[in-house]
């Protein structure tokens, strides 16, 4: 399969930091046998947010 015909989608998610959440994450992709391609999180410390960009085909 070429690299044009990897269809690939982004998930994004948003909710309360709290411990595991990217394992809890990353670990659902695997059982659905999709493949992280790129992964940005970050916490915004001042409201206690977890956000999560993640590349996925």
């Amino acid at each position: 399969m070429s690299e044009k015909n990897i269809e690939r989608k982004i998930l994004r998610t948003i909710c309360p930091d709290a411990k595991g959440l990217i394992a809890k994450i990353t670990n659902i992709c695997y059982k659905h046998e999709l493949n992280i391609v790129q992964n940005n999180e970050f916490v915004d410390h001042r409201t206690g947010r977890f956000f999560m960009r993640t590349e996925l085909e």
